[in-house]
């Protein structure tokens, strides 16, 4: 995935996990927010969220835990996630 799209989240999660349980645009909007605070890619966030892949460049994983700086972005998400819903 080069560029992160509603559909493409959609796509993704149906083929790699099957149900869809999530509101893909809330999650798009939560992925760019995000990446702007932390200057990355949307994409790049999307993959720490759903398939927990360390962010190049920043120290999100330790010993394949999350680090200080990974669990916040998890709980910024979290927000921006939840502000998207409701």
């Amino acid at each position: 995935m080069k560029r992160l799209t509603t559909k493409g989240i959609e796509r993704y999660i149906t083929n790699n996990y099957g149900r869809l349980r999530h509101n893909c645009e809330a999650m798009r909007i939560a992925c760019v927010r995000v990446s702007n605070i932390y200057k990355c890619s949307p994409v790049d966030v999307f993959h720490f969220i759903i398939e927990n892949e360390p962010i190049n460049n920043l120290y999100t994983h330790s010993y394949g835990f999350h680090t200080g700086l990974g669990r916040q972005i998890v709980e910024d998400f979290k927000v921006k996630y939840y502000e998207g819903v409701s």
